[in-house]
This record gives structure tokens, C-alpha cells and sequence, in this order.
């Protein structure tokens, strides 16, 4: 019997066992895999927010030994490159990142049951069976990603999702960073370089494009090789955030930035709420009613973002001006900042 039971030991699941352990709690996480074995296919960019969140609660030196790289600028190409600067992003080790939460989570003296297949889950005499033993819980977090089998069980369905490809391979090509749309593809590539290798890949907004093709159109014409991997991600339009004593954070909870991709900022954003409604006795959603409006008027904006030609047609203003507008600067440094 645990009062806090936490399905998934990801970014976002080590993130609030660690806060209810620190803080006295009874938690424990069931994680279907060998955390130490286990990676998520992300680029590792974190924008100021994420940067002052982490820093606001672990420390300074811990945050940037993580960082692998730093970037004051980003290409932004669709026939015509615009360059915004001054932009302040950096670039984390994801594994690190999540192994760094992680353990300070067990060094509380948290636990975690791994190799745990959820098996089955019932709501109504609150416990979860996996691999023939029964949890039974107070609260139920799922924390299990896109796919979350909690949220299956719980609505009958998956939420609706993108899908993205990546790859990191060594590169002594001297590349920006780089954010890349393609006619009227609904999706962009990104291009990040890191000190001995590069990370680039392929997401979509839509189900039926072919983005395999695009990965290898983009591999070739930058001479990268075609290797790869893929996963599923939010869409920031099916979000669920709780139903009954059923709480959902991160990628199971549907959080993403739909525009820029950002899933980590969320993911720790969420477990900090999430754990603040347990603490002083709040309502989750309206905790969470600010971020869920403002994934809300990104899915409006995107709609504009990948209509190319009302993009080219800004493009080519910026361009004729040889810089970036105060107004769309703005917008961009609030989007990263807030």
C-alpha cells in the first residue's frame, strides 16, 4: 500500500517522487525498464524557463555540468535564412539529466520497482497488478509517456500524437544551429551541433506524411548519415491532467509546446504543480489552467506557422529589412521565457 503510486521513472516521473520524498511523502515508482539502461530519443534543448526551474531547485554547478552546449543564435531557413540572435538556449545530456533526478530521488531513500509491466489497473479498489503482485495506492500518477498504458486503461483510448525522428552521429562540420521548415510540410527539421557530434531529426503535425522520406532528403543533403530512431510524441491538443484520483504529468498528460517541440519544461513543470496541489490541497487543472491556455493558442498559431506561403511572405519582410522584427523578436523571447 503506497499513498503516492507513480507509473513511469522518466524526466517527469523522478521528478515528483522526488519532491513527495523529499518532503516526506509515500511514494514509490513502477518503471517498465532498467532506468539506468534507459534513454529517451530527445535533443536536449531547454530554454530559459527550464534553465531557471532547474536551477531554482537543484543546484547551479550540478544544472551546468549537464549542459553540453551553449547557443546565443538560430538559423531559421524556408527558401530565404533568417538568423535570430540573442536568443539564449542550451543543450543538455538528456540521460544525464534524467539520471541526475533520478538519483537524487534515491538517495532520499526513494524506491523504485523496475521491470514492472502493468499487467492490469483497478480504479475502483485503487490498485494497480503488475507482474502478478498487487499496489494498491491513494493516488495514481501516470507518468509512463505518450503511450501511457495508465491513460489507455483509464479512457479506453491513446491521446493523439506526432511522431519525430533523430539521429546523433560525430560530425566535423561547422553547422548552426539550425530550424529548418520545408514547403508546405507540416513539421520542420532541426540541425543542433554539439562539441563532437550532431544531433538532427524530423517531427510532423500530421499523420499522413511520409517523414522517413524527409529524414532521408535532409540526411542527404547535408552528407549525414541515414540512421535513425523514432517516437511518438504529444500534440498538445488531447491534453489530460486528472480524473478522479488519477493524475497525469508530462508526456502522458499531453504537455507540449506544439510550436517549438519542448516537452522537458513541461514535464517539469507539471510535476512541480502536481505536487503542489498534494502539498497544500489544491486543484491540479487550476494550477495548470495558464500553461493549458497557453498550449491553446500555440496549436492556433501553428496553424499559421505552417501555411508557407503567409511564412514566406514574413520571411521576405524580414529579410528586406536584413533583421528580424522587434515585434517577432519579442514574441520569440517571450514564448522561450515564459
Amino acid at each position: 500500500m503506497y499513498d503516492y503510486l507513480i507509473v513511469g521513472g522518466g524526466l517527469a516521473g523522478s521528478m515528483l517522487g522526488y519532491l513527495l520524498k523529499k518532503n516526506g511523502y509515500d511514494v514509490v515508482i513502477l518503471e517498465k525498464q532498467i532506468l539506468m539502461k534507459k534513454s529517451k530519443l530527445c535533443g536536449g534543448i531547454i530554454t530559459p524557463k527550464t534553465y531557471s526551474l532547474l536551477t531554482s531547485e537543484f543546484p547551479k554547478v550540478d544544472i551546468d555540468n549537464i549542459v553540453k552546449v551553449k547557443f546565443k543564435n538560430c538559423d531559421i531557413i524556408d527558401n530565404i535564412k533568417i538568423n535570430l540572435d540573442n536568443i539564449d538556449i542550451k543543450i543538455v545530456d538528456r540521460k544525464k539529466l534524467d539520471d541526475y533526478i533520478l538519483n537524487k530521488y534515491l538517495k532520499l531513500g526513494g524506491k523504485v520497482i523496475e521491470n514492472s509491466k502493468i499487467e492490469n489497473i483497478d480504479f475502483h479498489n485503487n490498485a494497480v497488478i503488475s507482474n502478478d503482485k498487487k499496489y494498491k495506492f491513494k493516488y495514481l500518477i501516470g507518468a509512463d509517456g505518450t503511450l501511457s498504458y495508465v491513460r489507455k486503461l483509464l479512457t479506453g483510448k491513446i491521446q493523439s500524437k506526432n511522431f519525430a525522428l533523430e539521429s546523433f552521429q560525430e560530425s566535423k562540420n561547422k553547422i548552426n544551429f539550425t530550424i529548418e521548415f520545408m514547403g508546405d510540410y507540416k513539421g520542420y527539421n532541426w540541425i543542433i551541433p554539439m562539441k563532437k557530434e550532431i544531433c538532427f531529426g524530423t517531427g510532423n503535425i500530421a499523420q499522413n506524411v511520409k517523414i522517413q522520406e524527409l529524414f532521408e532528403d535532409m540526411a542527404k543533403r547535408y552528407n549525414f548519415k541515414n540512421d535513425m530512431k523514432g517516437a511518438f510524441l504529444p500534440t498538445g491538443s488531447d491534453i489530460l491532467l486528472n480524473k478522479n484520483n488519477v493524475f497525469f504529468i508530462g508526456d502522458a498528460a499531453g504537455l507540449i509546446s506544439p510550436i517549438t517541440g519542448e516537452g522537458i519544461y513541461y514535464a517539469l513543470y507539471s510535476a512541480q504543480l502536481l505536487f503542489k496541489s498534494f502539498k497544500e490541497n489544491k486543484d491540479y487543472i487550476s494550477l495548470m489552467k495558464n500553461i493549458c491556455k497557453k498550449i491553446k493558442k500555440e496549436l492556433f498559431l501553428i496553424k499559421i506557422i505552417y501555411n508557407s506561403k503567409i511564412r514566406n511572405f514574413v520571411f521576405r519582410k524580414i529579410a528586406k529589412k536584413n533583421k528580424i522584427s522587434n515585434l517577432i523578436k519579442i514574441y520569440i523571447k517571450n514564448l522561450l521565457l515564459n
